[in-house]
């Protein structure tokens, strides 16, 4: 029968299970978490509450005596027990990985904790068949064996792990992520003395509840404050390059060979207008846009362009296109500038040969591929930005919109006599 102890501990335990689902459907409607915190959230909200529903069914076991309800009871223990000490393994790993650590697996604060959680696990399996740390007996009642506080020891190492990793590395954290942290380490902590003190009331699992929904609550705040700066910053980056490109001299250039086209071929120079106005009517309409555009709307923009400069440079320039998919998105003014800059730098050939401009798309199983290749002279790469005569302010443009808007990123391939090639990197 159910004493009033299992009464209290069912509702507390209850209490935890329904704040972590409420933490699973919060985690599904935030619109601005990042891909890998949205990860993380659900993981550890499925985890949470699957250590407070093996904790319900310990209680109801644990209440009942004879037939199988003694072996329920050692398997929800069990994964009871496994799921809490898996709880602290992910909090080192979404602490280093927020403060900096990209490949935090191999960290050796990752590798100690969970180290430590082998043995812990270990302990745990080695538990089922002796009774010297925890067992049950007949009548189906929970007792600690001489060798129990063993079993606290790779816990409370790894909260003391990850308590340290919070101080050390605070600098590379917002307030409010200090905080999210914070909280799901002191609160717990809090609940287990007061479950020393008031012993088998299991307050721990609503306070771990607790804790993880106020993070969750302080890392979808710190995040919607980061997408609010980006999508400022990257509007300010956006009007910096349909600055960039609008230049007099590129309007002053078309202008003239349209002027010229008049006269001598007044068919080709309305299509010359045509994709002048084109050309224009993106740059302009792009700084609406607030998310991604499809390929192929900046292929078309980047179609006008070249058209343009044709005209300008005839035969000195030859175009090739190598799409083997086009049905992705990237961020608005991310293509064109660097089909520019390949134009202005890959046509200064020694020979008077003509300069080719490939565009490629490859699309692979984690990524697409965008690329911008001049068979021009290329440039030493290990020249200081800014002592190589060319112009980077457009290209850390791009590389600051494709890293602000898709955690996409731009790489630069080139060398002296071999011509460049500039590649757009889209994560899927």
């Amino acid at each position: 029968m159910f004493s009033r102890l299992d009464v209290i501990n069912y509702t507390v335990t209850v209490s935890g299970l329904m704040i972590s689902l409420l933490g699973i459907i919060q985690t599904y409607m935030s619109r601005y978490m990042q891909r890998r915190t949205r990860s993380f959230f659900f993981t550890f909200f499925y985890t949470l509450s699957a250590y407070s529903a093996v904790s319900i069914l310990e209680i109801v076991s644990y209440a009942m005596s004879g037939g199988p309800w003694a072996m329920i009871a050692r398997v929800a223990l069990f994964l009871e027990s496994m799921f809490s000490s898996l709880l602290m393994v992910m909090l080192t790993a979404f602490l280093l990985y927020y403060s900096g650590e990209q490949n935090w697996r191999k960290a050796f604060t990752y590798r100690l904790a969970f180290g430590l959680w082998l043995i812990y696990f270990a302990l745990l399996v080695y538990t089922q068949f002796s009774k010297d740390i925890y067992y049950y007996d007949e009548m189906n009642q929970y007792h600690r064996g001489p060798l129990y506080p063993l079993l606290l020891f790779p816990p409370a190492i790894i909260m003391l792990v990850n308590t340290v990793t919070l101080w050390k590395r605070r600098g590379k954290l917002t307030k409010r992520q200090q905080h999210a942290f914070a909280a799901y380490l002191l609160i717990p902590l809090a609940a287990m003395l007061v479950q020393m003190v008031y012993y088998g009331v299991y307050v721990i699992i609503l306070a771990s509840a607790v804790s993880a929904l106020i993070m969750f609550l302080y890392i979808q705040a710190d995040q919607e404050n980061l997408f609010e700066r980006q999508k400022q910053e990257n509007e300010r980056l956006k009007a910096d390059i349909l600055v960039a490109q609008i230049q007099p001299h590129f309007l002053f250039n078309a202008l003239t060979v349209i002027r010229y086209l008049c006269s001598t071929d007044p068919k080709k120079a309305e299509e010359a207008l045509d994709d002048l106005s084109a050309f224009l009517r993106h740059n302009v309409d792009s700084l609406s846009e607030t998310g991604p555009v499809p390929f192929e709307t900046e292929l078309a923009h980047v179609r006008h362009f070249l058209k343009l400069q044709k005209l300008r440079f005839e035969d000195d320039l030859e175009v090739s296109f190598d799409l083997e998919c086009t049905d992705f998105n990237l961020p608005s003014l991310t293509l064109q500038p660097l089909v520019e800059n390949a134009v202005s730098y890959g046509l200064k050939r020694p020979d008077g040969s003509p300069g080719i401009i490939t565009i490629r798309t490859r699309r692979f199983a984690d990524r697409v591929e965008v690329s911008v290749e001049d068979n021009g002279p290329g440039f030493d790469m290990n020249v200081p930005i800014g002592k190589d005569g060319r112009s980077h302010i457009g290209i850390r443009n791009v590389q600051d919109r494709l890293r602000l808007s898709l955690g996409a990123r731009l790489t630069i391939r080139s060398s002296p006599g071999e011509g460049t090639v500039a590649t757009i990197i889209l994560p899927q």
